[in-house]
């Protein structure tokens, strides 16, 4: 459900855990910008407003640079259309 909630509001979770904790979830790692960090606060804070208890330790680190062969998240999100 939380990660629902964070694929809708195109939070990155390559590099956060989410781990379910009896009949909540704890959720540690990082993000890459601050406003990624505040977004990922908010849908917690309302999954907490919805009774899901939650905690979590999200920190901010920039993504480091993709390598040529990777594909991008935006890539990824905005697939290329078939021929």
């Amino acid at each position: 459900m939380i990660l629902d909630r964070f694929a809708a509001g195109y939070i990155n979770i390559d590099e956060l855990a989410v781990e379910e904790t009896g009949n909540g979830v704890r959720v540690t790692g990082s993000v890459p910008t601050e406003e990624e960090r505040q977004r990922a606060l908010n849908l917690l804070g309302e999954a907490q407003a919805e009774g899901i208890r939650s905690t979590h330790k999200i920190e901010v680190r920039p993504a480091k640079s993709p390598d040529n062969d990777a594909a991008s998240i935006s890539d990824l999100r905005n697939p290329p259309e078939p021929a």
